[in-house]
């Protein structure tokens, strides 16, 4: 609303000026004035809002990712369209702003952002497909073994483990393989041990099962191109 009747007002001195031949030149500068100084306070109004709306999310127990994970699927969905600078015009801070500030917001409450439960993504499921046992991450397969009780015993650690430790915001180089006495003994992700020898016969190697946790992280991150996992 604010902005309409801003460019009406706008339009309506530029309609002088030329009616005018120049003589109205100063009223639209000082219109064009009192747009800037308008939209500056209404974006600062924008700020407000969206920084009370964590404060009101907080208070409802709601995901507060969630705040951040809007904002930039918007920035993903302005790439899309056609883009002109409003410049005085605009009456919102730029989403990038918007994305900085709510974050900050968050983190400032102690809490970590953390997307994949408000994305719905990096989510460990296990399953058996003839007489294979496999534990997939979204739709990937992380790892697999004959079935057996000692085989689902250890992948249902893993997933648990992988539902606590991967994070759309885990850096690739947090995803490793430790080695003990030369050889290869586990898989972590930060201080988190998802899977470690003696595997049973026949189960994937742990560098595969690395390369595979890896893939699904990538493929997650696919799905949300516009996050700054490194906030």
């Amino acid at each position: 609303m604010q902005m309409e009747r801003n460019q009406k007002l706008s339009l309506a001195a530029l309609a002088i000026a030329v009616a005018s031949r120049g003589a109205g030149a100063a009223m639209v500068l000082s219109n064009v004035a009192a747009v800037a100084v308008s939209n500056a306070y209404s974006r600062d109004l924008e700020q407000e809002a969206d920084l009370g709306a964590v404060t009101i999310s907080a208070n409802a127990g709601y995901e507060l990712s969630a705040g951040v994970t809007v904002m930039e699927s918007l920035a993903a969905e302005e790439l899309k369209q056609p883009w002109v600078d409003p410049g005085v015009y605009r009456d919102h801070p730029k989403i990038s702003e918007r994305i900085h500030y709510i974050a900050g917001a968050v983190e400032s409450r102690g809490h970590k952002i953390q997307r994949k439960n408000v994305l719905k993504v990096l989510i460990p499921r296990l399953g058996e497909e003839g007489n294979r046992l496999l534990l997939r991450v979204d739709d990937t397969v992380i790892v697999q073994a004959p079935a057996s009780s000692e085989a689902r015993q250890l992948f249902e650690g893993a997933q648990m483990a992988l539902q606590r430790a991967l994070q759309m915001e885990t850096p690739v180089y947090d995803i490793r393989v430790d080695e003990a006495g030369g050889r290869p003994s586990a898989v972590y992700i930060g201080v988190s041990c998802i899977l470690r020898e003696p595997l049973p016969k026949g189960t994937d190697s742990l560098g595969h099962v690395r390369l595979q946790l890896v893939k699904a992280l990538t493929e997650a991150r696919k799905k949300h191109p516009m996050a700054n996992y490194s906030l």
